[in-house]
């Protein structure tokens, strides 16, 4: 498991729900893994490594677009996938923060998120950061 990348996108996402609740970014929403200005319109891909990021994952490749993790418009669907050396959706998390399956959905998919009954709820962008932290953390949950 790479905990400092880990790390990182926990540290971000507390500056990101700061900004969230001034106004500067959109809502934190985890369906979306990135939102854009003008929904729907792919002008470049620039477009895609945009700030407006909505999700964890989209947030991800913002911070880490450097270091080669990236959305990119997947033309056989028409839909943006996270992509790193090769490896899209949840493999390219796997591959990225050398996490399995189970860790790559538990922390970035929003049907991994429940209440203690049971039902699922759409996640804030602190619950996601606190659950990352865990995970590095070895608390179980």
């Amino acid at each position: 498991m790479k905990k400092a990348r880990l790390q990182k996108v926990v540290d971000y996402l507390r500056k990101v729900r700061i900004e969230i609740a001034k106004g500067l970014r959109p809502e934190f929403d985890m369906d979306e893994w990135l939102q854009l200005k003008d929904p729907g319109v792919f002008k470049n891909k620039k477009t895609l490594e945009c700030a407006t990021a909505a999700c964890a994952i989209g947030h991800v490749a913002h911070l880490f677009n450097k270091q080669g993790f990236k959305l990119e418009l997947d033309k056989i669907d028409n839909r943006v996938t996270p992509v790193y050396k090769g490896f899209i959706d949840f493999d390219a998390l796997q591959e990225f923060f050398d996490i399995d399956r189970a860790t790559a959905m538990a922390l970035f998919h929003p049907d991994y998120y429940a209440d203690e009954d049971g039902y699922e709820y759409s996640p804030t962008v602190s619950q996601v950061a606190d659950k990352i932290e865990n995970v590095i953390h070895g608390i179980e949950e």
